[in-house]
């Protein structure tokens, strides 16, 4: 929690020094939206983007291997947190990771190039490493096209701290190793 406020603080002193302006809005927006609508806009489409990650996860989970190995691979990041604690980091992880990878990074590297970063930071050992980073980096420019769209950050710290926190409650309750969710004949997993 301590890191990512820490980082969340430098990286908004560093996006204020580099481009002069807060970093909550991106300096050249390609949707001409007042800055309300960009905030309205961007937190609609950022939920509805998260609901889409969060869906997808759930098949990709029932449906692929590799998608179950890899839960299984993450699930001890979140097996002893608790509500509160999924709550805060989820939401800490978002404002620390989406003022670094999209208000600092977007504007200076590009989207699709910030989004193969956000990918890269995010890899972990273990067989689920590459599978893990791609589907950050697809995720990741997701979120960097929202804010390079509309122009506000909102909508993409919102969608990372909801997919953040459905996703880290979802791997501590272990719920993809019920029966009726993986489908006949696939491998079981045995506790991590």
């Amino acid at each position: 929690m301590g890191a990512y406020v820490g980082l969340a603080v430098l990286v908004a002193a560093v996006a204020v020094g580099l481009r002069g302006a807060v970093p909550w809005a991106h300096p050249e927006p390609r949707w001409a939206l007042s800055p309300k609508m960009a905030h309205v806009v961007a937190v609609s489409l950022g939920l509805a983007g998260a609901l889409l990650v969060v869906g997808f996860t759930r098949f990709s989970v029932r449906h692929f291997a590799w998608a179950r190995a890899l839960a299984e691979q993450l699930r001890p990041a979140a097996w002893s947190l608790s509500t509160p604690q999924i709550a805060a980091v989820a939401l800490a992880s978002s404002f620390a990771e989406e003022l670094l990878f999209r208000a600092v990074l977007v504007p200076w590297i590009g989207v699709v190039a910030s989004a193969v970063v956000f990918g890269l930071v995010h890899q972990m050992r273990g067989p689920g490493r590459w599978a893990w980073v791609t589907w950050t980096s697809i995720v990741g420019l997701g979120l960097g096209g929202l804010y390079q769209a509309t122009g506000s950050l909102w909508g993409p710290i919102v969608a990372h701290a909801v997919i953040n926190g459905v996703n880290l409650a979802w791997l501590r309750s272990g719920a993809w190793r019920t029966a009726d969710s993986l489908r006949p004949g696939a491998p079981r997993f045995s506790p991590i």
